[in-house]
């Protein structure tokens, strides 16, 4: 048997450090639980499989034994509704920015892409208030939450994305991103952050999406042979899932063309094609195709932009799906005032943790160790 408390201080300390300055919103002389007791078990709950408070409540009271190692639990733990009325009165922004604060003291060596990519928690809308969409930096090499950022009711990512970039480190890593954070002002602060940038490009930008594609529409009409310019041609096969997808990447290194105010762009020196042509395996069909375009201040490397803009499907693929699958982030319907935002953040929190623990084991499973196992929830906590 591990020895719980003496883990106290690695287990819990860089929480404490970090979200110690999120204010407690009750009346102190009125307090029952402790504030401090009730983040750490709504944490635990969570690892350990709750999607939503009621099961927070359910973990809580039946593993207080095993909270007891850590707080006191003087007075045991909170009705359902005294948890919601806690969380939605805690200061979101604050919590958001404590968060973002853990997440930058845990994770080391920051490389790869970085996939910024916006999500809507459906089921914490409803008739007078919007869903809560929140835009997350996903290190693809790692699998893990860089920071966050939720989109106030009145705004959208555009504006959310520059907030995020303000408080995460991507110091030379590539910053991906789709059509709608494909802005000036983002592409200059991701260069301000000393990163690169792949920006997908789409009709939004009309007159720059019409340069681009015209001019590789008619280069490949000449086979890309114009000795003009210097295109680099990559090629890539992948067959999955009764699928074969190949991909042509067409990079090019010269933009001096372009009758768009492309110096307006900071640092831009690149666009990009991939012509996706998939195909059914077993099956006569003539599949689909689809081309995409992109800007980049990467130099020419159509390998290495190829893979970058691979990678950011992994934000996709790898959180918002999971969170919704595995976290059931869709089908929770908590929705009053901050605690959607604030559980949100639990969520990512716990998401973390879990890809922290090199344990080789699916997410789903590990979440239902830990409510099986009190050694491995203390090793998802320690990590």
């Amino acid at each position: 048997m591990v020895d719980l408390c003496s883990h106290f201080s690695k287990a819990y300390s860089s929480f404490i450090i970090c979200f110690g300055s999120v204010e407690d919103p009750r009346v102190s002389a009125l307090v029952t639980y402790q504030f401090e007791e009730i983040l750490f078990a709504t944490l635990c709950g969570v690892i350990a499989g709750c999607d939503d408070f009621e099961e927070v409540v359910l973990f809580s009271n039946d593993h207080l034994t095993y909270l007891r190692r850590y707080f006191p639990y003087t007075n045991g733990f909170p009705k359902e509704q005294c948890l919601i009325k806690l969380f939605s009165r805690i200061d979101g922004d604050n919590f958001e920015r404590c968060f973002n604060k853990w997440l930058s003291k845990t994770i080391n060596h920051i490389k790869g892409v970085i996939a910024i990519d916006g999500k809507t928690i459906r089921g914490s809308g409803h008739k007078d208030r919007k869903a809560l969409h929140i835009v997350s930096a996903f290190i693809q090499e790692q699998g893990l939450i860089l920071g966050q950022r939720k989109v106030n009711d009145k705004s959208n990512e555009i504006t959310a994305i520059p907030e995020l970039l303000d408080n995460i480190d991507v110091k030379g890593t590539i910053v991906t991103l789709d059509a709608m954070g494909c802005q000036k002002k983002i592409a200059a602060k991701i260069i301000e952050k000393e990163a690169d940038y792949v920006l997908a490009l789409k009709n939004n930008h009309g007159s720059l999406y019409d340069d681009v594609t015209r001019f590789f529409a008619r280069h490949e009409a000449l086979n890309f042979s114009n000795r003009g310019y210097v295109f680099e041609i990559d090629k890539i096969t992948d067959a999955d899932h009764g699928r074969i997808e190949s991909r042509k990447i067409v990079m090019l290194s010269d933009v001096s063309w372009l009758t768009f105010d492309h110096p307006q762009w900071s640092n831009f020196k690149s666009i990009i094609m991939i012509d996706s042509t998939r195909m059914h395996k077993n099956k006569d069909t003539r599949g689909s195709s689809e081309k995409r375009y992109y800007i980049s201040s990467l130099d020419c490397d159509a390998k290495k932009a190829a893979k970058a803009i691979r990678a950011h499907w992994s934000v996709e693929n790898n959180l918002h799906w999971v969170m919704d699958v595995t976290f059931n982030e869709d089908k929770c319907t908590t929705r009053k005032d901050n605690a959607p935002l604030n559980f949100a953040i639990i969520k990512r929190l716990a998401f973390n943790m879990l890809k922290m623990n090199t344990t080789k084991m699916s997410l789903k499973n590990k979440r239902k160790k830990a409510s099986w196992d009190p050694d491995f929830l203390t090793k998802i906590l320690i990590n």
